[in-house]
């Protein structure tokens, strides 16, 4: 949660010094929608923000279409833009796939331009697990979010997916002293704090590093999570699926902040 805003912040300044060119992506991106949706389309609206260089859109059509090899029909669907050479729609395809052969559920690809950083996907819905909490509702969402990780989990193998290693958890880590300390709080540290600090991170650090691997998703939380059955007797859960990485078991959490399901890292 806190990573995800440290990177928003940064990343704001990005998207707005580089406007222009992000409207004549989506200019482009509505044009490419148009010859490959086979239906007239009312309105391309944003969907989500992603601490990326990608941007997700909201597509409505005036009419619903037959979605490939799944026996339904929708009204809406999801476009990507993921810009070359910032982002890479391989890894969130790969991710995909895996997902799928674990028995979980993602958003179907339909059409894609890898060259142009372009996809089009199903659309998994606007209720979040944060919308959708309550006393009474909590025990059986959070009981198929936890189903779900154990299914990923247990998919786990070797060489398909980039290793969460230590320079990336401890680059990740620096995120707090430098965005957050520095950039948002506009504070320095003492020497005793950083002291205590590098002890917190390195115990962090020999804690996951010493556990066997397992299949990481880096962006799963209660405002990344729409509000159905995540595994595929339901319908289900997460966008965000270039962030995939073999690493630890602690490192899936499942918060109440921000976000749309996250693996917390």
């Amino acid at each position: 949660m806190l990573k995800c805003r440290i990177l928003a912040c940064l990343l704001m300044e990005t998207h707005h010094a580089n406007a222009d060119a992000a409207d004549s992506r989506l200019d482009a991106l509505r044009v490419w929608l148009a010859g490959v949706i086979p239906a007239p389309i009312t309105s391309v609206e944003p969907a989500s923000f992603d601490a990326s260089f990608r941007r997700y859109f909201r597509v409505t059509l005036a009419a619903a279409v037959a979605l490939p090899d799944r026996g339904e029909r929708a009204r809406t669907l999801i476009a990507m833009d993921a810009p070359p050479p910032q982002e890479d729609c391989r890894p969130y395809l790969a991710a995909a796939r895996l997902l799928a052969a674990a028995g979980l559920h993602a958003p179907a690809v339909l059409a894609l331009d890898l060259e142009r950083g372009f996809l089009l996907v199903t659309d998994l819905g606007t209720r979040t697990y944060f919308d959708a909490l309550d006393s009474t509702s909590a025990p059986a969402l959070y009981g198929d979010a936890s189903a779900a990780l154990v299914r990923w989990q247990l998919a786990s193998r070797e060489g398909v997916l980039p290793r969460y290693d230590e320079t990336l958890l401890k680059r990740e880590l620096d995120l707090f002293p430098e965005w957050y300390v520095g950039k948002h709080l506009g504070a320095t540290l003492t020497a005793a704090q950083k002291t205590m600090l590098d002890k917190a991170f390195r115990t962090i650090l020999d804690n996951n590093l010493a556990q066997a691997p397992v299949f990481v998703h880096r962006d799963y939380h209660s405002r990344v999570a729409v509000a159905r059955r995540l595994h595929r007797m339901g319908r289900g859960a997460s966008d965000r699926l270039g962030r995939a990485l073999l690493g630890k078991g602690t490192r899936y959490g499942i918060a109440g902040g921000r976000g749309f399901l996250r693996f917390l890292a």
